[in-house]
């Protein structure tokens, strides 16, 4: 029997109460500094595999990630990321802003914690998923073209998106324009990711 909306809330709502591990926060606008130092763990792989499951509270969206590199921290060859929200057997929970890595989907993952239940277990939510695509030459490339305005250290910065965001211009728009702009070569995000890393490392 599928439960009305309001039914769903009140029940989210009372889950979310009692369950003091599982906690969710406002999602703030993170860079990529704050993103890598907020993540306890960032590997690149791809999802392999998606599924609906129900821990007695809450409806939840469980995704398998194949690792194919561990940037930070450490990670199993098979990674399970548990994200708040799905359907299991009728009962139906959305989350508001929810982001979860559809099946197929190849890319960068920054996660938070892997030992503490969250409601969505990206650094940042979806600001924690960067998109790669390998082109047909079998180069692979970072896909920023939906965030122009993110800055990562150590990738150039093209003057024409800056000119174009103080115009007004959206980030379709300048997809539209530029179709090129926001894209980056792996190696070289994967050696930004290595620099800020180390970084960090020996600001401790």
């Amino acid at each position: 029997m599928r439960l009305t909306t309001i039914a769903l809330l009140l029940i989210g709502l009372c889950a979310l109460l009692a369950a003091p591990l599982l906690r969710a926060t406002t999602v703030l606008e993170l860079s990529f500094e704050e993103l890598v130092a907020g993540s306890a763990v960032i590997v690149r792989g791809s999802v392999v595999g998606q599924r609906a499951v129900f821990d007695g509270q809450l409806p939840h969206t469980e995704v398998d990630v194949a690792v194919a590199e561990t940037l930070k921290g450490r990670a199993p060859a098979l990674l399970t990321l548990s994200f708040v929200g799905g359907e299991h057997e009728g009962v139906e929970l959305s989350v508001a802003g929810q982001f979860v890595p559809p099946p197929g989907s190849i890319g960068v993952f920054f996660i938070d914690d892997l030992g503490t239940p969250l409601v969505n277990p990206l650094t940042g939510w979806h600001q924690g998923f960067f998109p790669l695509f390998t082109d047909p030459f079998g180069d692979t490339w970072l896909d920023l073209r939906q965030r122009p305005d993110f800055r990562i250290a150590g990738l150039p910065t093209e003057p024409l998106v800056a000119k174009m965001q103080d115009l007004g211009f959206s980030a379709a728009a300048i997809e539209r324009r530029v179709p090129e702009l926001g894209l980056f070569a792996w190696e070289d995000f994967r050696a930004a990711l290595r620099a800020e890393i180390t970084r960090l490392a020996e600001a401790r």
